[in-house]
């Protein structure tokens, strides 16, 4: 497995060579789909906009109907998680078919978290109990990407990040008496931990059309 993932880097790292997506547009704008490594929101979709000058920023979002897998029947917990990060960049540095940015992403996530008991009455037979409640976070994470161009439109990501919640409501704590103020909920965006950190690999679309000027 490691022998394969070598080689695709490999052949990447040799078709962007050969490629000019950055050094042949003097405003970048592309769309951006990724997958990285924090539970819960595992895919995200993305725009990003890099200028020579002035103001770069990007804005990602995900949603994901996710069940938590630590689940035990007759109690089950799952969750709709969205967010939305308007992220700013502050360091672009680019050059023959690669780019690099570094940005600070606020991360504004929404939850509507549930708990399922399943009742088993002797008369009735099974049943099933819902409780829903609606929350929102927020985190911050810095975040690097380097894009390796592979023609002037496709390109591929590889990206790390780090960061930490700021407003982190737990569900249902204030409710059945606290049993499960101690059970832990997953954050859209953040996962389980209050310190997040990863890594992401995305597929790269340019979308204009405009040029440098020689």
């Amino acid at each position: 497995m490691k022998r394969a993932i070598i080689i695709i880097l490999f052949w990447f790292w040799n078709m962007s060579m050969q490629a000019q997506l950055s050094s042949s547009f003097k405003n970048l704008q592309l769309v951006q789909i990724n997958l990285h490594s924090i539970q819960g929101n595992v895919l995200e979709i993305g725009y990003v906009n890099l200028k020579n000058r002035y103001l770069n920023f990007q804005i990602k979002a995900s949603y994901r109907n996710y069940r938590d897998p630590i689940s035990n029947r007759p109690i089950i917990f799952h969750s709709n998680l969205s967010y939305i990060k308007p992220g700013l960049i502050f360091i672009k540095k680019q050059s023959l078919a690669h780019t690099f940015f570094v940005s600070l992403n606020p991360i504004l996530g929404y939850s509507k978290d549930y708990i399922t008991f399943e009742i088993m009455d002797p008369i009735l037979g099974k049943s099933k109990l819902d409780y829903s409640e609606k929350n929102f976070h927020f985190a911050f994470e810095f975040e690097t990407n380097f894009i390796a161009d592979l023609s002037k439109r496709v390109a591929v990501s590889l990206g790390w990040f780090a960061g930490f919640r700021i407003y982190d409501p737990k569900p249902f704590s204030t409710k059945f008496k606290g049993s499960f103020i101690g059970h832990d909920f997953i954050g859209p965006g953040t996962g389980y931990n209050s310190f997040i950190a990863g890594i992401n690999l995305g597929l790269v679309i340019r979308i204009n059309t405009k040029k440098n000027k020689l």
